[in-house]
């Protein structure tokens, strides 16, 4: 991890190169004061220093806090610090639990229904499969039409085929939503795969 240790004698200079000091020293009483620090600091140049006091009791006095440029933190500010951010995420909580159920019934939703969309698509397939069919019939008797009033009504029937199968796939899916999505999906299945001859001649 690319740890190194040094002698304790050395602990001022080593903390005169460093932005950050994390202390966890077991001791009865303040290891470190403001006299101590004020030394250790003087080959900083104006360069902050972090020093993270989690010792309990503190290794740093109080009143190091009060150094240029030297920013002490102990476990008493840490805890605040920690009570502060569990505050606003208790307020943050009831929107979470909004969104969780919101997309867990938008899941359910999806899951319930995920075979219905190849079954509309079939569908919607089929009846598009019919009509051309049928202007093909249509078309073979009427000689007479041009071609400009074949594509006329080509787009008509296209049109009229659209509409009605997109309010028919709108109602699929609200029946499937307000009734057993099983249950639909069956009668969905029954009409797609029953066949009429006479209905695709």
């Amino acid at each position: 991890y690319g740890v190194s240790s040094e002698p304790w004698d050395l602990l001022a200079t080593r903390m005169s190169l460093s932005d950050i000091v994390i202390s966890a020293v077991e001791a009865e009483g303040p290891l470190f004061d403001k006299v101590f620090c004020s030394e250790a600091m003087k080959g900083r140049k104006r360069n902050a220093t972090l020093i993270v006091d989690i010792a309990v009791p503190r290794n740093f006095a109080a009143e190091v806090n009060e150094l240029p440029d030297v920013y002490l933190y102990s476990v008493d500010d840490l805890a605040a610090v920690v009570q502060t951010n569990l505050s606003t995420r208790r307020e943050e909580l009831a929107k979470c639990r909004r969104i969780v159920l919101e997309n867990a019934y938008d899941f359910m939703d999806w899951y319930a229904l995920r075979d219905l969309g190849p079954l509309l698509g079939q569908m919607r397939q089929r009846f598009q499969d019919m009509s051309r069919q049928e202007l093909d019939c249509f078309f073979a008797g009427a000689t007479d039409l041009t071609a400009s009033q074949r594509d006329r009504i080509r787009k008509l029937i296209h049109r009229l085929v659209n509409k009605q199968t997109h309010l028919l796939i709108r109602q699929f899916n609200d029946l499937a939503r307000r009734e057993d999505p099983q249950d639909v999906t069956q009668i969905l299945r029954h009409l797609v795969s029953s066949s009429d001859p006479d209905l695709l001649r």
